[in-house]
């Protein structure tokens, strides 16, 4: 099967945090509250002063498609948390879909019975893990998505989110497709080599008969 080739370059994290000194005698139980506190204040200052973003090589509609081994409109019916089996120590989201209309993709690709698709991160009781512009889903909402199989067989949104659009719908106005890009830096790869950010709206708003007709392509 055609594998998922979409490429995350890097995990972008910079944050700051200043050394504090404390001077005088302490008894050893102040000493501990005032440690407790500084902890707290260089934690919530370290927090506020993170930029974080994952770096994702910027595909267009054709290279979406290009690279999809199947491109539906659907609902999301389910969305449940798990341990990755092959990496306990890490959480995936499993998303099953109900197909609504089949777009594009492979010309040969059989579409299965219950597809599902999985995306980074999740919650499990008290405990979430968070990648930056990771897709995330609510069950009931309708979407756009272009999937393909990584090497565990597993269905990902290609280009990491940028193939997956919100289907919007207002009473007496054109329905929209949304697709949100934030949390990423879109790149593409430099004179050297070396990626380089391109400028790209943290949002793609589109007429959904415009994105459906130009999603409707299928590939050998």
């Amino acid at each position: 099967p055609r594998r998922c080739s979409f490429k995350v370059v890097a995990l972008r994290c910079q944050g700051r945090a200043d050394t504090l000194h404390a001077s005088g005698a302490l008894s050893r139980g102040r000493m501990k509250v005032f440690a407790m506190r500084v902890l707290v204040f260089l934690c919530a200052g370290l927090w506020a002063s993170l930029a974080v973003a994952t770096q994702v090589l910027a595909l267009d509609i054709p290279e979406i498609v290009a690279e999809s081994e199947v491109i539906v409109r659907a609902r999301v019916a389910s969305v449940v948390a798990e341990r990755v089996p092959e990496s306990p120590g890490r959480t995936h989201t499993r998303v099953g879909l109900e197909v609504l209309e089949r777009l594009g993709g492979l010309a040969g690709f059989t579409l299965p019975t219950a597809l599902e698709l999985t995306t980074p991160g999740g919650r499990l009781g008290r405990f979430a893990q968070w990648v930056p512009g990771a897709p995330t889903f609510t069950a009931g909402e309708e979407i756009v998505v272009a999937l393909a199989r990584n090497g565990h067989g597993r269905f990902l949104v290609v280009g990491f989110n940028q193939g997956l659009w919100r289907v919007i719908r207002t009473a007496g106005q054109a329905t929209i497709a949304r697709s949100e890009r934030s949390g990423v830096e879109l790149v593409r790869p430099g004179p050297s080599g070396q990626p380089t950010v391109i400028n790209a709206p943290a949002v793609d708003t589109r007429a959904l008969d415009s994105l459906l007709a130009a999603l409707r392509t299928t590939h050998p």
